[in-house]
């Protein structure tokens, strides 16, 4: 199974114009693997996602007495280890090939720079908005953990986009008094309500100076 194939199968990227599947395919790095290799280590820092066009790969972690459990299996046709891109800094599985067979990769540098371009960012945005959207006439069963998976990957990435232009301006802030570092460490912010869904993204989203693309 080739990459083009990959991509246009995969539910997060097969809606994308060929134009931008293209921009994909052109940071996509291929390589083989064996039996018994490591394709990362749980808690190594994560640097890429991965699409099996080839083989299988088991996903687990280690117990605390060294025992091995398998938490997924990978099967060719699927994309995994994306959680590293807006979610965490590190891999929370290994990853074991279990059968020798080929595999994708592209770097989370890579990707965010395709990200960076409105273009392509408007594309992948408006998909992930319209599973939200119009998940429920695929399958109602699944329409609220869905619209949950969509909305919690995209206030992730506009969040991450905040806390960047937000630690920018800390650096050129002036550093607060004794005083008020005592307040702000006693102060206790009063409950609010929960927000739902939309209500987060949007926040997010404006807080962040981005625009939510459909």
């Amino acid at each position: 199974m080739d990459i083009k194939e990959l991509i246009d199968r995969l539910e997060l990227f097969k809606a994308l114009s060929p134009a931008h599947k293209e921009s994909i395919v052109r940071v996509c790095l291929k390589g083989p693997f064996r039996k018994g290799d490591t394709l990362f280590f749980e808690g190594q820092k994560g640097d890429s996602i991965f699409f099996l066009a080839e083989g299988t790969v088991r996903l687990c972690k280690t117990t605390a007495d060294g025992k091995e459990v398998v938490i997924r299996t990978v099967e060719p046709g699927e994309l995994f280890a994306e959680v590293v891109l807006f979610e965490r800094p590190s891999y929370p599985v290994g990853a074991i090939a279990s059968r020798s067979g080929t595999v994708y990769r592209v770097q989370k540098a890579d990707f965010l720079r395709l990200l960076d371009q409105s273009g392509f960012r408007n594309d992948f945005l408006a998909h992930l908005m319209q599973r939200l959207r119009y998940g429920g006439q695929i399958n109602p069963l699944v329409l609220a953990k869905n619209a949950r998976t969509s909305v919690e990957m995209l206030e992730r990435f506009y969040l991450s986009k905040l806390e960047t232009a937000q630690f920018t301006e800390d650096l050129h802030a002036p550093k607060p008094s004794k005083r008020q570092r005592r307040e702000k460490a006693t102060f206790t912010a009063p409950p609010q309500p929960a927000d739902d869904l939309r209500t987060r993204l949007n926040k997010a989203a404006c807080a962040s100076g981005w625009v939510i693309a459909g």
